[in-house]
């Protein structure tokens, strides 16, 4: 399906959710706009992992609706996988393979193409990321910030339309934010990605020109 440029992609009816007779996420109503990036901010705690690993269908609600590209992906006895959803998913450490290169790892979500195709493919999103050049190392091998845009090659390696960014910049310095801030900003623009970028810091929300919410006590409220 075609997409088209501000339409509502990705759409959240009703969503909860409940750990230990605990509400994290209450009633979430949100809608995605395509070629957009959404950012929501929100304290340790208050829900926004759960509320990504909803998007992507790694965990499963109470109940609510989800919609992507218009076709419901989750509801009721409704649950399309993961791997169906077309979303990329960049979590707060790089949990890259340590036994695998940085180019292997990269390489593990393309399975499904041809040797060739995998392989043009690695290079491109490899040359996009600046990781080429230790393409042969392990993660051992490779600095925090380095492992970061390594996680972030492998999630765009599948070439997904959407990207969900559960604080990256996490134990970064300031220089590596910088400069990963940057590169999101150009590999979203060479691979026309929508994001959902999640943190509790703000100023990293803004410096992407995001649209931005707020999720507190379970709810989310566009910030003013």
């Amino acid at each position: 399906m075609e997409k088209e440029k501000g339409s509502i992609m990705i759409k959240l009816t009703n969503i909860n959710k409940e750990y230990d007779n605990k509400k994290i996420l209450v009633d979430i109503n949100l809608e995605v706009q395509s070629d957009s990036i959404v950012g929501i901010m929100g304290d340790s705690g208050s829900g926004k992992t759960t509320l990504l690993r909803t998007i992507s269908g790694l965990t499963r609600p109470d109940y609510g609706i989800i919609s992507i590209d218009n076709v419901v992906v989750e509801h009721k006895k409704i649950y399309v996988e993961p791997y169906l959803r077309n979303v990329g998913f960049i979590f707060q450490d790089a949990t890259l393979w340590p036994h695998m290169t940085v180019k292997r790892n990269i390489e593990f979500g393309l399975s499904k193409l041809s040797k060739d195709r995998s392989e043009i493919r690695t290079i491109e999103v490899m040359k996009q990321t600046e990781v080429i050049d230790f393409a042969s190392k392990y993660p051992h091998q490779i600095s925090g910030g380095q492992a970061k845009r390594v996680a972030l090659a492998r999630a765009l390696a599948p070439n997904p339309r959407y990207l969900l960014l559960d604080e990256p910049l996490t134990n970064l310095d300031e220089k590596a934010k910088s400069m990963l801030l940057d590169l999101l900003i150009k590999v979203r623009e060479d691979n026309e990605c929508t994001y959902i970028y999640v943190s509790h810091q703000k100023e990293e929300i803004k410096y992407l020109g995001s649209v931005i919410y707020k999720l507190e006590d379970g709810r989310v409220f566009k910030d003013a």
